[in-house]
């Protein structure tokens, strides 16, 4: 049996449930994170949505939170964007958003496309020599994804055969000066987050470095089977923005209507 629900009963749900109707105390900093992450696109703006949810946020709170305490986390998320979330939600946010197909994954990062095909590469192979090369590149160290993009696509480009190297270290579509290859390992970077290879370490100024997952936390990942950690996603997405339909999910998700059957 379906149930009709006005427009104004939806907003009055949808502010409850994101804690935006009344803010939270400062100490449920992480369980507002939780809801559903908050993005952090332009850099800065998650403070003011945590604001928004939680009484007297400061910045040096959510810092310590991430640097510190590691209680949330900062990575590519949905639609490819940065978020905050828990740490203890990783699972969550990362396995959760990235789609089991090459087709879905292709695109989550809408763009790449052209480039495997001038390359002719799929984005899974790519995908695994940027996971078997990142180790040896960013171990101990924190890069920014221009510097780290441009050490592993050199990397890279030694294994490949000469005619595919050749067209891997052309100057791509991407940036000025740039080859194709390195535009390539910056959209395969997103995927490598989601796999939980890598993280943003806090900020440097305006530079946001990456690092390692494994040597980034103290604590170990929580194992969740890729189809509940999908399930889990749905339904935060659903009890923070529901109702909803499957195209509006796909929409926030980031992939097409059709690969939202997976979740």
């Amino acid at each position: 049996m379906s149930v009709k629900v006005t427009r104004d009963e939806v907003i009055a749900y949808r502010l409850e449930a994101q804690n935006l109707n009344r803010r939270l105390d400062k100490r449920s900093l992480v369980a507002a994170t939780g809801v559903c992450g908050v993005q952090n696109s332009p850099p800065g703006s998650a403070l003011l949505a945590l604001n928004a949810r939680v009484s007297d946020v400061a910045r040096e709170a959510v810092n310590t939170a991430i640097s510190k305490d590691k209680s949330l986390l900062q990575s590519w998320s949905m639609r490819g964007a940065p978020f905050f979330f828990p740490t203890s939600d990783l699972p969550v946010f990362t396995t959760g958003v990235l789609p089991p197909t090459e087709d879905g994954r292709r695109h989550l990062i809408l763009g790449v496309e052209a480039s495997l095909e001038k390359l002719e590469m799929s984005l899974a192979e790519v995908v695994d020599r940027t996971r078997d090369t990142i180790g040896s590149v960013l171990s101990g160290r924190r890069l920014t994804v221009n510097d780290l993009g441009a050490e592993m696509t050199e990397l890279i480009a030694r294994e490949l055969p000469k005619k595919k190297r050749a067209d891997w270290e052309r100057e791509g579509p991407y940036a000025k000066g740039q080859p194709l290859g390195e535009g390539v390992v910056h959209f395969c970077l997103r995927i490598l987050t989601l796999q939980q290879v890598i993280c943003f370490a806090p900020r440097d100024g305006k530079k946001a470095p990456f690092v390692l997952l494994d040597e980034w936390l103290d604590t170990d990942v929580p194992d969740v089977a890729p189809e509940d950690a999908r399930a889990e996603l749905l339904r935060r997405y659903l009890h923070a923005y529901g109702p909803s339909t499957r195209g509006d999910f796909a929409s926030w998700l980031g992939v097409r209507a059709r690969e939202g059957e997976a979740w």
